[in-house]
């Protein structure tokens, strides 16, 4: 039987995790810059390896609810389920059925 990924984007944090897990794994749905570390990017919780939180700025994909940045989104992303999905199995991700949630009255263009 095939495992279904299931993925809430919010705008602070994304939940995601498969159907048969118990809980989902929270993740900040940011990318971090740092000013100090030769520009090093952080891409959702890999901020937990900063040592210096001083030096970061944040980008979000985020704005008033709604993507406005789907560069950002894409790249965080991209990071969050190949490590999801590498983690969990040796399968690929295409392997998977994937359930989005979206608001409501969300816009045709997102």
């Amino acid at each position: 039987m095939t495992s279904t990924l299931i993925l809430d984007m919010g705008g602070g944090s994304l939940k995601v995790g498969f159907s048969s897990d118990a809980n989902p794994k929270i993740i900040d749905n940011s990318i971090f810059k740092s000013k100090t570390l030769g520009g090093r990017t952080f891409v959702g919780n890999e901020i937990e390896h900063c040592n210096n939180l001083s030096s970061l700025f944040c980008i979000m994909p985020f704005k008033k609810g709604y993507i406005n940045n789907w560069e950002v989104q894409c790249q965080i992303l991209d990071t969050t389920l190949k490590s999801l999905v590498k983690t969990n199995s040796q399968n690929a991700l295409s392997d998977y059925n994937v359930l989005v949630t979206e608001p409501y009255f969300n816009f045709a263009s997102n």
